[in-house]
Parts: C-alpha cells; sequence; structure tokens
C-alpha cells in the first residue's frame, strides 16, 4: 500500500502534537523522502532537536551531537542555551569537583533537552560498537525522566541487523508511521525546482520502473539536465526516443537497481561486436534488450559522462540534429494528412480553420512533395479556395527558385493533372550536369557493390600511370591498403578489358614510385607489395 505525503504528513504531526506518543518512528524505504517529509513540517516544532546517528560509536556520541544541536538551537534564538548551560553548570560544580567541561556539558544535557522533541536520523547507520541495548537504555531514561519525546527517522529496508528494528519496535516504539510513496510522489519530490522540457518523458520512465528513491532520481536528472545542456528546441518525441536509456543508465550508475548492472557490462553488450550476447547474466541481458537500449554515439557519450565526467556535446549534437529533422519532417506530414482527412470527411470543419491552416503552411509549403501540392491544391479549388491554392504553389516554386536540388524532386514526379504552373516550371527545367566521377570513387564503388556504370568502365580504361601515381600518393593508411590489394586481386581473376588496362596503368604506377623514390615509405611499402608476387 502506498502512502502519499500529505497522509504521512498529517499523520505525524497528529501523533506529534498529542502527548500519549513518547517515542514515534517514521519507517520506510532509504531515499524515498522520509527526512525531507520531516523538514516540510519541522518548522512547527521549533524547539525540537535534531541529529543523526550516523557513525556513532558509543551513547556519548549521540549526547554530543544533542549538545551540539542545542547550542546551535541557542545561537538561533530558539533556547536559552547560555543561561541554561550556566545554571547547570552552576550547579553541577557544587556537586561535582574535578570535572572538565565538557563531562560537566553532557551531564548538564538532560536540562537543555528537558521536555523537548528528539529527532534521531540514520540510526541503521549506527557504528556497530553502539549497541541497541544503550540506545534503548538512553531513549527510556530520557522519557521517563526528563519529558523527552522521541522521533526515529528509520531506513527499515537498510537495516541488516533485524534485532535493531524488532527491539525498538517492540520495547521502546508507541507510534509507527510508514512512509511508502508512490513512484510518481518520489518523482514529484525529488523533481522540485527542475524546469526542464524532457519532465514528462523523465517521470514516465521513473514511474514506470518504480523508482522511489529521490536522491538517485535528483542525481539522475541533474545528470540529463547536463548532457542536453548544449542541444536547443528539440522536440518532444527527441526526449521520448532517449530520456529512457539516458535515465536507465544514470540509475544503473547510481546504483539505484536492485540488480546492479555495470556501465561496463552496458556498454560491452550495446557496442562491442565480440561481446554482444555473450555475457553470463541473463537477467542484465533481458533487461538492457527489454528497455531498448539505443545503440548510437548519446548512449556511448551518456556512458562516458558518467565514467568520466565530460559531455561530448559535438558528439550528441550529429545524432540529435538529423533527429530534430526528422521529426519535424515526420509532424509535418502528420499534420498534413490529418488536415487532407479534415478538409474531405468532416462536415463541421470551419471555413475559418482551413484558412488558418493554409496561412500557416505557407512558410514552409516547400516541404510538400510535388504530388502533395497537387493534391491540396485540387482540394482548395474543389471547395471554391482558388486564390489559396495558388498561393501555396507561388510559395512553393519561390522556394523552388533557390533550390539547387529541385531537379531532383520533379525528375520522377508525373505532372498530369498538377497545377499549371508546376507543370511549366518542370517543363522548364534544364537536367544538371552529371558529375564526373573520380578514380578513386570508381574504385570505391567496386569495393562496395562491384557495380559499375559505363562511365565508370570509360574511366578505368583511360586511366594511365600518372593518373595512379597521383593517387596512390594522396592515400591514407587503410585506403591506400584496400586499393593495393583490390588491384593485384582483380588483376588476377578479371579478364575485362577495362580491368585488364587498369591494373596494368596501377602495376606500372607502382614500380614508378618504388624506383624513383625508394627511400620513402610509400616506395618501400609498394616495392614489398611487387616483390612478394614477383612483379
Amino acid at each position: 500500500m502506498n502512502t502519499s505525503p500529505l497522509e504521512v504528513s498529517k499523520a505525524l504531526s497528529e501523533a506529534l502534537s498529542g502527548s500519549e506518543h513518547k517515542v514515534i518512528a517514521l519507517s520506510g524505504k532509504w531515499g524515498a523522502g522520509k527526512t525531507f517529509l520531516w523538514r516540510s513540517i519541522k518548522n512547527d516544532y521549533v524547539d525540537s532537536l535534531n541529529i543523526t546517528a550516523f557513525g556513532a560509536k558509543n551513547i556519548d556520541d549521540i549526547k554530543r551531537k544533542l549538545l551540539q544541536e542545542c547550542m546551535r538551537n541557542g545561537s538561533r534564538g530558539k533556547i536559552n542555551f547560555h543561561e541554561t548551560l550556566a545554571s547547570a553548570l552552576g550547579e553541577i560544580s557544587k556537586k561535582f569537583i574535578g570535572l572538565n567541561v565538557s563531562e560537566a556539558a553532557l551531564i548538564a544535557l538532560p536540562k537543555l533537552v528537558k521536555n523537548k522533541i528528539i529527532v534521531i536520523d540514520d540510526i541503521e547507520r549506527k557504528n556497530t560498537s553502539l549497541e541497541i541495548d544503550s540506545i534503548l537504555g538512553f531513549i527510556n531514561e530520557y522519557t521517563e525522566q526528563y519529558g523527552c519525546r522521541f522521533l526515529l527517522i528509520l531506513n527499515t529496508d537498510k537495516i541488516q541487523d533485524k534485532k535493531i528494528w524488532y527491539d525498538l519496535h517492540e520495547k521502546v516504539v508507541d507510534k509507527e508511521v510508514v512512509f511508502n510513496p508512490s513512484p510518481e510522489d518520489c518523482f514529484n519530490t525529488a523533481a522540485t525546482g527542475f524546469d526542464a522540457p524532457f519532465m514528462k518523458a523523465a517521470k514516465d520512465f521513473f514511474c514506470q520502473q518504480k523508482i522511489q528513491n529521490i536522491r538517485i532520481i535528483r542525481k539522475t536528472l541533474t545528470a540529463i539536465s547536463q548532457i542536453f545542456s548544449k542541444q536547443s528546441d528539440l522536440p518532444e518525441k527527441a526526449y521520448e526516443l532517449y530520456v529512457p536509456t539516458l535515465a536507465f543508465i544514470g540509475v544503473c550508475h547510481f546504483r539505484g537497481f536492485s540488480h546492479e548492472i555495470t556501465l561496463d557490462y552496458i556498454a560491452n553488450q550495446t557496442f562491442s561486436a565480440e561481446n554482444k550476447n555473450q555475457g553470463d547474466n541473463k537477467e542484465w541481458n533481458t533487461i538492457i534488450n527489454k528497455l531498448a537500449v539505443r545503440r548510437d554515439k548519446l548512449t556511448e557519450a551518456t556512458l562516458d559522462f558518467f565514467k568520466f565526467g565530460l559531455v561530448a556535446h559535438e558528439d550528441i549534437k550529429t545524432v540529435l540534429e538529423p533527429l530534430k529533422a526528422n521529426i519535424k519532417r515526420i509532424d509535418f506530414r502528420t499534420d498534413f494528412e490529418s488536415f487532407m482527412m479534415d478538409i474531405d470527411w468532416d462536415p463541421d470543419l470551419p471555413d475559418g480553420a482551413v484558412l488558418e491552416y493554409i496561412e500557416n503552411l505557407k512558410s514552409n509549403v516547400y516541404e510538400l512533395e510535388p504530388d502533395q501540392l497537387s493534391k491540396i491544391y485540387a482540394v482548395l479549388c474543389q471547395h471554391t479556395l482558388s486564390d489559396a491554392a495558388e498561393q501555396l504553389v507561388s510559395a512553393w516554386l519561390k522556394s523552388a527558385d533557390e533550390d539547387p536540388k529541385v531537379y531532383s524532386r520533379l525528375e520522377y514526379f508525373r505532372a498530369e493533372g498538377a497545377p499549371k504552373r508546376l507543370q511549366e516550371f518542370k517543363a522548364a527545367l534544364p537536367p544538371p550536369p552529371e558529375k564526373v566521377a573520380t578514380l578513386l570513387e570508381v574504385i570505391e564503388n567496386v569495393l562496395s557493390s562491384d557495380d559499375l556504370t559505363q562511365k565508370m568502365v570509360n574511366i578505368l580504361s583511360s586511366a594511365s600511370q600518372s593518373d595512379y601515381e597521383q593517387l596512390l600518393r594522396s592515400l591514407s593508411k587503410k585506403n591506400l591498403k584496400n586499393v593495393v590489394e583490390l588491384h593485384f586481386r582483380l588483376g588476377s581473376k578479371k579478364d575485362e578489358s577495362h580491368w585488364l588496362l587498369a591494373v596494368a596503368s596501377f602495376i606500372a604506377a607502382c614500380k614508378s614510385i618504388s624506383q624513383n623514390s625508394p627511400d620513402s615509405r610509400l616506395g618501400k611499402i609498394l616495392h614489398r607489395e611487387l616483390h612478394s608476387r614477383n612483379i
């Protein structure tokens, strides 16, 4: 059963306001916001003393923490600390000669805390040398003899020695208030102060994964904010696609999942072809696959961010900028199809809505393909909106005039039934000059597909020794290896005349470089390759 922050704060206030409960326990999972909840109502109990048991080795450590809290409250004017302490020390000095100030102050503590609410957090994080019986005795003494009341804030899931909770619960706790907030409540608490466009996508993830640790949620949100800090105007869809992956990696890094997947494991399963599906943790593999962790530079940059603390903003941009453009195109086409459905089938569609859409469409009408332009033109003319239709055509043609690639947009467009001006525009377009491929581009095409056009065949046939010398001197390590091995391989297997001519020019170029530049790295490499083949 989930208990909301409002319900629990109300129940806790009621328990603290009454006098019948001397020891109250606020219990729940670690990180769920118990301390945060107490702080939200703390001002209603101005005389409360708040300490943590973290690291306390003995009961005197607890008392010293209380004494320090009394001093802080005294400096804030909540209690008359100095007057009370002076009075207490005066009485003690008459009875106990030879005590140092520290010891005397501890003896004076009961008078300082009398009738106050003492809040102890993190009892489960005390030092093991501090026995639970000492805590029980301290609580019993200060409630019975000095009128104190206690609020114990307990992370019950982190208590390794269950006897601690059993003894507290059975022997001193009068009232327990269990705080078990829903994942949504935890997210809302953690997200306080955040104003980021990815929050909806983040909330969906944390709620679906039932994450209740507000510290981990907040740390992860901070990390995502840093990762996206240099990326502007991202559409909601981009966040929907990437925030689950980023949040998953963040929660893994901060150890917010019980399965404790490591970042190295995620990286190996996501990016390493050798290690993929070879991990022996089937549970982890299932989780990674179920969450569909994305495999691109943004995920890689996120893993590096959590490992090294640096954000590769440019790498992230190379992923998100094309995605932004693609999402924009998809949204545009979706809106267009929706409008076309409305204008065709909605009997209640007002003319004002049609004209408003057309007006908004003008600024980016060139996003329409020619067939879409023809379609909306015909529909508008049918609805006696010829002027609006012509305005769209004019806006489209104006952009087309400035587009160097417009020929490719219209090359396969069937102009029959299209607006007359669009037909005339296409008819008047001259075909673009055909790009002449370089020798390297032809060779790269062979390496990738082995598919040659006649013009590529002609380039190979006409390639001279000089062309190959120039090419070989321009190549980097990887390209040089590929080009050399391709020519020697095809020279022994291909009987096409263009390859015979090309390989002959290639070998002549290799010999020329190895003979004329024998001391250069390139000359030595080519000599080695020729010699190994007895050429």
